[in-house]
C-alpha cells in the first residue's frame, strides 16, 4: 500500500465534525485565488509605501505560482481521491492551496519582518510555517489531495518563494 493511500485511510479514521469544519474554513479562506487577490491588495499597499520592488515581487510571485500550478496539473493530470469530504474539481497534483500558501505566507513574513529583531522574525516565521502546514494538512484531511500532492505543492511553492527572496535580497535597501 502506498503512503498516499495509507494517509488517506488514516484520515478517514480520525474524521470528526470539528476538524471537518476547521478544514473547510481553511479551504475557503486560504483558496489560491483568494490569496492571489489578497496579494494584490498587499502589493498596492506596498507600492503606496514606496516599496515597489517588494510589491512587484510579491504579486508576480503569486501570479507565477498560480500559473505554474495550473500548468503542472495539466501535465500530470493526476486524479483526486474518490472519497473526499468536500467537492473538488480539476486535477490533484500539485496542491494549489499548498503552493500558494508557502509563497504567500513566506513572502509576507519575509517582507514585513526581515528588518525586525531576531525574536520577532522567528515568531513571524513560526506562525507562517504553522499556517502553511495547517493549510496542507487540511487538504489531506478533507481528502481532496493525496499527501504527495501537498508535498509537491510545498516543493513548487518553495522554489518560487526562494526565487522571490533572492530577488528581494539583491535589491539594495
Amino acid at each position: 500500500m502506498s503512503i498516499d493511500i495509507a494517509v488517506n485511510l488514516f484520515m478517514q479514521t480520525i474524521q470528526n465534525p470539528f476538524l471537518v469544519a476547521v478544514s473547510k474554513f481553511f479551504d475557503l479562506v486560504f483558496d489560491a485565488v483568494i490569496l492571489i487577490l489578497i496579494s494584490l491588495i498587499i502589493s498596492v499597499y506596498l507600492f503606496l509605501k514606496k516599496k515597489r520592488t517588494e510589491a512587484y515581487v510579491f504579486f508576480i510571485s503569486m501570479v507565477i505560482i498560480g500559473g505554474f500550478v495550473e500548468l503542472l496539473k495539466e501535465i500530470f493530470m493526476r486524479s483526486r481521491p474518490l472519497n473526499s469530504v468536500i467537492s473538488a474539481t480539476g486535477y490533484a497534483f500539485p496542491s494549489g492551496h499548498a503552493a500558494a500558501a508557502i509563497v504567500f505566507f513566506g513572502l509576507l513574513a519575509y517582507i514585513f519582518f526581515r528588518n525586525k529583531s531576531l525574536r520577532i522574525k522567528r515568531t513571524a516565521y513560526f506562525f507562517a510555517a504553522v499556517l502553511i502546514l495547517l493549510i496542507g494538512l487540511s487538504r489531506i484531511y478533507l481528502r481532496v489531495h493525496w499527501l504527495s500532492d501537498v508535498l509537491g505543492g510545498f516543493l513548487v511553492g518553495g522554489i518560487v518563494l526562494i526565487f522571490g527572496i533572492i530577488i528581494l535580497q539583491r535589491k539594495k535597501f
